[in-house]
């Protein structure tokens, strides 16, 4: 019946492993796991919502910076960067902040190469959106240095305010077009 010892082999290891995966299973299962939700939806776990609630919470909201950041939360609400998180920039504010606001730590401020670095996060390529096929309109790095005829060593923040990237730029333009 069997044309080959390895193949006995292969189907033996296979028939242990289901045997040790069902034992596993039967031994490893929380007991609320499959007791609750419907026909087509029995793999939930009702104590899976407070593990969760347990978890502590490290990511904030841009408006929990707001209170003692607000001149910088002000620029970047009004800015290109709107839609972009401070804690994509600066890290968790849990790492800053505790839940009453009391300071636990302080973010790192990122300074020329650094925040060349962390700008080409986005400014290195097209940035592909949510639709298919569609880019959101970008500044691209080094293209954006050799365009306006500067050193490929400038960092970012020699022109830009980094939280409002085109506040500095919309001034520099009126003032060079007032003396043309």
């Amino acid at each position: 019946m069997w044309k080959s010892k390895y193949l006995q082999r292969i189907v033996g290891i296979l028939i242990v492993v289901v045997i040790i995966a069902i034992i596993g299973g039967y031994l490893f299962k929380p007991k609320d796991f499959g007791n609750h939700g419907s026909l087509f939806y029995k793999f939930y776990r009702l104590s899976a919502i407070d593990d969760e609630a347990r978890r502590p919470i490290k990511f904030l909201t841009n408006s929990s910076c707001k209170k003692c950041h607000n001149v910088e939360y002000s620029m970047q609400v009004s800015s290109v960067h709107k839609t972009v998180s401070c804690e994509f920039c600066h890290g968790p504010g849990s790492s800053h902040v505790d839940f009453n606001g009391k300071i636990i730590g302080h973010l790192e401020r990122k300074k020329g190469k650094e925040l060349v670095k962390q700008c080409l996060r986005c400014h290195n390529g097209k940035v592909l959106a949510r639709k298919r096929n569609k880019f959101i309109k970008t500044i691209i790095m080094p293209d954006h240095l050799k365009e306006q005829k500067v050193k490929l060593t400038h960092s970012c923040d020699q022109c830009h305010v980094v939280h409002a990237p085109l506040k500095n730029i919309k001034q520099l333009n009126k003032f060079f077009a007032r003396e043309d």
